[in-house]
């Protein structure tokens, strides 16, 4: 029996291709891609109806099984929406870290779902002190630290537990603040979120950031000498902010998307952005941008 031409593909493109569409417009939020993530096994039930449409005579069939799976997409997208679990779902979870004596630190944060908030401490003698909001058991956090020669390595990474909540992805949420005391080095990757990083206060000598599904904001350092940093967008909009006390030299890499960045104060030199006084700035940063699908703005 041959089979029939797959109808469900070609569905599932086009409305990935439609969802792009309308975030590089403006009238989608790119979060949606968070809400569209925690649906993924409605993949294996729509490749079952492919199934089942390709190797069925019947058009009456063929019509049943599109009708199905638009009812689950729409029932699963409803429910998100309206029907999120209770607020007694919510729970939040303190993490503190001492700053052991360490002259510096590498710092490694991986959250692979909702969002980021990085700030810095005021009047404390700590490396790291957070607030980390989760939903059941899902996407807890977990934090390892040790010290070698006089530098410390934190690391805080999501553990999902047992349970993993589809809907209200929102809800959870990590507020990090580090200390500004002592040099930094920053890796930082995002999975599914959004992220706001202020890093205006912090003595961050390096930052390695990985971009994932969201949208995303730093703010660079305004007294931290020489920073180095590296980010490799994702999908979403990107956001960089440099203090108007750096100079800046910024190398960028387009990906698919636009590029808005003030060419007054950044003017293009060859394949870089370079300021003016950046040779003689105290305080600067070195900048290199891997685009990926999105809106980037550097201001």
């Amino acid at each position: 029996m041959r089979r029939k031409p797959s109808l469900i593909g070609p569905i599932i493109l086009i409305a990935i291709g439609v969802l792009f569409l309308l975030n590089n417009f403006g009238l989608l939020p790119w979060g949606v891609w968070e809400l569209v993530w925690r649906f993924w096994p409605l993949i294996l039930i729509l490749v079952g109806l492919d199934i089942l449409i390709g190797w069925s005579r019947s058009g009456i069939a063929t019509a049943l099984a599109l009708i199905l799976g638009l009812l689950l997409i729409l029932g699963c997208l409803l429910a998100a929406i309206y029907c999120g679990p209770p607020e007694r779902g919510m729970e939040m979870e303190s993490l503190v870290q001492e700053m052991g004596g360490v002259g510096e630190a590498d710092i490694e944060i991986k959250l692979a779902a909702g969002e980021l908030i990085i700030g810095s401490l005021t009047d404390s003698p700590n490396l790291m002190e957070g607030q980390f909001q989760y939903r059941g058991e899902g996407l807890r956090a977990s934090k390892s630290f040790e010290v070698l020669d006089s530098k410390g390595r934190l690391r805080l990474e999501s553990r999902r537990g047992a349970f993993f909540w589809p809907f209200g992805g929102r809800g959870y949420r990590w507020d990090i603040e580090l200390t500004p005391q002592i040099p930094l080095a920053l890796s930082i990757e995002t999975g599914i979120g959004g992220a706001a990083l202020d890093l205006r206060g912090l003595q961050v000598a390096s930052l390695d950031l990985k971009v994932g599904v969201g949208s995303v904001n730093v703010v660079f350092p305004a007294s931290a000498g020489l920073t180095i940093a590296k980010v490799d967008g994702g999908v979403g909009d990107l956001t960089l902010e440099i203090p108007s006390n750096v100079a800046a030299m910024i190398k960028m890499d387009l990906g698919i998307g636009s590029l808005d960045i003030d060419e007054g104060r950044f003017p293009k030199s060859g394949d870089r952005y370079l300021s003016p006084d950046f040779a003689t700035a105290e305080n600067r940063l070195e900048l290199e941008v891997d685009g990926g699908i999105g809106r980037i703005s550097v201001r």
